[in-house]
């Protein structure tokens, strides 16, 4: 299985301080990955800083079909459909 992770960030790439702020930092996914000597074809594109789930997307991409799939608030959607609830602060699919 060929797998092409698209990082945008999150809670694995934060940074803390000891004041306790934070700032988000290189993504990690590839060494992670690379750790966990997973057996996949992996390449890692980095496009921005915001929250990603990592874990949720490398096991829900086993169970689904060939394609392009988004991980979100702990949901995947397929391409086009995941969208964000600004008002709920969560995701959504607009076909539902």
């Amino acid at each position: 299985m060929r797998i092409h992770v698209i990082t945008t960030g999150g809670s694995l790439d934060v940074e803390y301080t000891l004041q306790g702020t934070f700032a988000i930092g290189p993504p990690v996914v590839a060494s992670l990955l690379e750790r966990a000597r997973t057996r996949h074809e992996i390449t890692v594109e980095s496009l921005c800083r915001k929250p990603f789930n990592l874990g949720l997307a490398v096991a829900a991409l086993q169970t689904l079909p060939h394609g392009v799939h988004i991980a979100m608030s702990g949901r995947i959607f397929p391409a086009g459909h995941a969208r964000k609830d600004r008002a709920r602060g969560s995701s959504s699919d607009p076909a539902t």
